[in-house]
């Protein structure tokens, strides 16, 4: 340490000197893998690009989606494999498949890095591609992908932001998560794309066995074992295009499910999900949806059809399609609807509580909150009717 060098500086030196000696130990020991279909990009990354066929070419790369809000030109669909698949200071993306339009093909690109020390260099490499101005389309990414991106580069001095997302997962889950789950057991996007855009992936790696396949090649230097992981990413990517394409047909036509035979289309969403998930975006469209779908004997599509009607203070048309939801299924949630609109809009306490006494009853008595609601307003009758 010289006169006027400070330990600091010393230090400081040392560890540059040191972390220099061993990218040089690193580099000698394991030179750069040669990755088919890859272009080299710097010193430890790499990318390739597949141009796909577009899957979505039927919605018009200008048109307004009504799910992700923005225009198919807009989107960015995207996947991270880390090296864990929880949080934490030491867990890291080392590949990116990320997927938009260009002109009349679907390009997917995907970006790799072959190790730790090259973080710096390949978020550099992607940040052009995470341009703030996209809305980015992923399957848990706003839980898990974009924050974890954020982090690196915030933990590398560099700024990252995903202003506006569109997580597939939530309207997955809302419109096919009971039946796939039933199915398969969970509703992660293989189940989903397996069920519902009858995709097979053939021999396909499990998730959890990405960053395993990672480390080993970081131990041998031997890229065979990530080729499982570059397929896993790719067909992601695409399953995310896929998925969007599903589910905003939907949205713009619901009553094709009315006209598709069983298995044509993949496995159909609940419909009452659909329905609630419409009434959001285009109110009118949703309402003929849930009425057909009443018609034809959806009773939970019958509860959301009467509370568009109560919220429009239509309170004898909501009471008819209670009435009716009832009749076909009796369950407590049509029969309070029903037991209300006597007690308070049709003054008549004793046809009420005849019908609060049989929701009382098993089957139909519920538990918990809505027990002791119907109990509550039990005691609140037999009070009205005592008092004449």
């Amino acid at each position: 340490m010289g006169p006027t060098e400070s330990l600091y500086e010393h230090l400081k030196a040392k560890k540059t000197k040191a972390d220099a000696d061993r990218r040089t130990a690193r580099k000698e020991s394991l030179p750069a893998p040669d990755l088919p279909g890859f272009e080299r990009t710097g010193e430890f990354t790499y990318k390739r690009v597949f141009r796909e066929p577009n899957p979505l070419a039927s919605l018009g790369a200008e048109e307004p989606l009504l799910s992700a809000r923005a225009s198919a030109k807009d989107l960015l669909f995207f996947d991270a494999e880390t090296t864990g698949l929880s949080g934490g200071a030491g867990n890291l993306a080392f590949l990116l498949g990320a997927g938009h339009l260009d002109g009349g093909d679907f390009v997917v690109e995907q970006h790799f890095l072959a190790d730790f020390p090259g973080e710096p260099e390949f978020l550099r490499l992607i940040r052009p591609l995470l341009d703030p101005e996209r809305v980015f389309v992923s399957y848990n990414g706003s839980a898990f992908d974009s924050h974890l991106l954020v982090s690196r580069f915030s933990l590398n001095r560099m700024e990252l932001s995903f202003p506006r997302q569109y997580d597939i997962l939530h309207p997955s889950r809302r419109l096919w998560k009971s039946k796939v789950a039933a199915a398969l057991g969970s509703c992660s996007l293989k189940n989903v794309e397996r069920l519902v855009l009858n995709v097979d992936r053939g021999e396909d790696i499990d998730g959890a066995e990405v960053p395993e396949c990672y480390f080993r090649f970081l131990r041998s230097g031997d890229p065979s074992s990530l080729e499982p992981v570059f397929y896993h990413n790719r067909i992601d990517v695409l399953s995310l295009a896929g998925l969007l394409h599903r589910i905003e047909s939907l949205l713009r036509d619901p009553a094709s499910l009315f006209a598709a035979s069983p298995g044509d289309e993949g496995l159909p969403p609940e419909f009452a999900a659909l329905g609630a998930m419409l009434l959001a975006l285009d109110p009118v469209r949703a309402e003929d949806f849930l009425r057909i779908a009443f018609d034809r004997g959806d009773s939970r599509c019958g509860l959301l059809l009467g509370s568009i009607h109560k919220r429009r203070r239509e309170y004898e048309e909501a009471f008819r399609v209670w009435e009716a939801v009832f009749a076909a299924a009796p369950a407590w949630r049509s029969g309070i609807e029903i037991a209300m609109h006597l007690e308070h809009r049709r003054r008549d306490a004793a046809r009420a509580l005849e019908i609060v006494l049989n929701l009382l009853t098993p089957p139909l008595r519920p538990s918990g909150g809505a027990l002791r609601a119907l109990q509550e307003r039990k005691t609140r009758l037999e009070r009205k009717l005592t008092r004449g």
